[in-house]
């Protein structure tokens, strides 16, 4: 995700330097999936079962697509055997052929904290799993900030027989 025009005063050496660090440590592999840099690959993600349940991942690079080549899971780890019917909602799982583009998270969701101890590479897959229920909260702060901002003032007071009653007010 693009830094923001208002937000780009943060982001100075000692981020560039963090980011540095990271990509030295991750040596090319996203931090979660493992998946490598720059490959074109196949993804595969969904669920168990329809409309719950943990969303699941799988890749494997495009050159081994009707190779014998080990499917990889959303932890890194070798997936063993065939792969599950992965169901989404209603629909059979999504199955792309995606280039593998790594980005910059801040792991504790603080855009502040620039230690490269919490700095991870992520892909765009991994990094859009990860920041998904912090960018919903914001999304819905947002949608709540935008619809109190059309609403008029109301004002809370007590009538003149000491009931409490609400009325607009003009400010």
């Amino acid at each position: 995700m693009p830094i923001r025009r208002d937000e780009r005063d943060r982001y100075g050496e000692e981020y560039r330097a963090a980011c540095r660090e990271a990509d030295r440590r991750a040596m090319g592999m996203c931090g979660r999936c493992t998946a490598p840099k720059d490959m074109r690959i196949t993804r595969i993600c969904g669920t168990l079962q329809p409309r719950r349940g943990p969303r699941l991942m799988f890749w494997r690079l495009l050159r081994c697509e009707w190779s014998d080549a080990p499917w990889i899971d959303q932890h890194g780890k070798e997936w063993k055997g065939r792969l599950p019917e992965l169901w989404d909602g209603s629909r059979r799982a999504v199955r792309k052929r995606v280039w593998v583009r790594l980005t910059h998270a801040h792991l504790n969701q603080d855009n502040r904290d620039h230690r490269p101890a919490n700095i991870g590479v992520l892909c765009d897959a991994c990094h859009n799993k990860y920041d998904g229920p912090t960018r919903a909260k914001h999304a819905r702060l947002t949608r709540q900030r935008n619809k109190d901002a059309r609403r008029p003032f109301l004002e809370v007071y007590r009538d003149n027989e000491g009931d409490v009653a609400i009325r607009r007010t003009d400010s």
